[in-house]
């Protein structure tokens, strides 16, 4: 009757052991699967009648004091609690992140990346290439508007060449290794936007088409069967979408899809995305300081042909 007695005695030893520390450590601050934006801080204190150990992310931190944690991480506390009577010992684990105000909250525990400053190109190195540029066609108004632009040699091939792209009344977008993007400020007023490029000495112009006013067709949920969304639409999704397996969405060039906040595509079946160069399909946030979710391809059968998008 021994090996039964020996399985009840070790069942109820690893059930103390994994038992919550409430009544043996006070852990102030923080709290278990929490987000801090930042800087977070918490402080551990052992009760009456137990030793108390804590370690943050594996090195031992001091108790009863406050540990301030500023690196914008994945952060775990572990604190154990030994009964000086019984020699029985406990642990809890807390689990939280630190995030970066300065990345926004689409990166979660990514710390703050300072990039290598970057040494732009001499005139020299453009000679003989051509900018290209991707603009929409035409746009709703007060929204920023999404430039693509890059540079190719002569064989059609991109030139790995740095620099700014200027533009008159415009912001300066960097190019690196030949390719950069960015926005223009939403046009004050509806009408033609006429963007003439100019870096190391090669130039290009594109004229956007500013709506005196849109016509947004709201769309969310299942897309069920084959749907296409015609050329030149102008759609807006305010909740999750979701293609399943087996039905298709086709987007028709010089589409807008405007998406809410932190909403997402979820593509378990076809996405086709029709764009060109002259007529970009263009994906943007409803509100340009709280982006969209993302496409997620969801399973492993499903299909995505993207052309150009933005």
């Amino acid at each position: 009757m021994k090996p039964p007695i020996l399985k009840t005695f070790a069942a109820c030893a690893l059930a103390v052991a994994t038992m919550p520390l409430a009544a043996q450590v006070v852990i102030t601050g923080i709290a278990d699967k929490a987000v801090y934006t930042d800087r977070a801080a918490f402080s551990v204190t052992a009760q009456a009648g137990y030793s108390c150990g804590a370690r943050l992310d594996g090195n031992p931190v001091p108790l009863g004091v406050s540990v301030p944690v500023t690196n914008a991480d994945y952060h775990e506390l572990s604190v154990s609690a030994t009964n000086n009577s019984t020699t029985t010992v406990t642990r809890q684990y807390v689990r939280f992140i630190v995030t970066s105000s300065e990345r926004g909250n689409t990166e979660n525990g990514l710390p703050p990346w300072v990039p290598y400053p970057v040494v732009n190109s001499a005139t020299e190195e453009f000679a003989g290439s051509q900018l290209r540029l991707i603009v929409p066609e035409s746009f709703p108004a007060g929204q920023p508007v999404p430039v693509v632009a890059w540079v190719e040699d002569s064989a059609g091939h991109a030139l790995r060449a740095n620099g700014l792209l200027q533009a008159p009344g415009q912001p300066a977008i960097q190019l690196r290794r030949g390719v950069g993007s960015g926005f223009l400020p939403a046009p004050p007023a509806p009408g033609p936007l006429d963007y003439a490029a100019e870096v190391g000495g090669l130039t290009a112009n594109k004229v956007i088409d500013i709506e005196t006013h849109t016509s947004w067709t709201p769309v969310s949920g299942i897309v069920n069967g084959a749907v296409s969304w015609p050329a030149g639409s102008r759609i807006a999704v305010q909740q999750n979408l979701t293609i399943p397996a087996g039905s298709s969405l086709t987007i028709g060039e010089g589409t807008v899809v405007r998406l809410a906040y932190r909403v997402n595509l979820t593509n378990s079946g076809s996405l086709v995305i029709q764009g060109t160069t002259a007529r970009p399909v263009v994906f943007m946030a409803e509100d340009p300081g709280q982006p969209w979710g993302g496409i997620i391809m969801h399973w492993a059968g499903a299909q995505l042909e993207a052309r150009g998008t933005i």
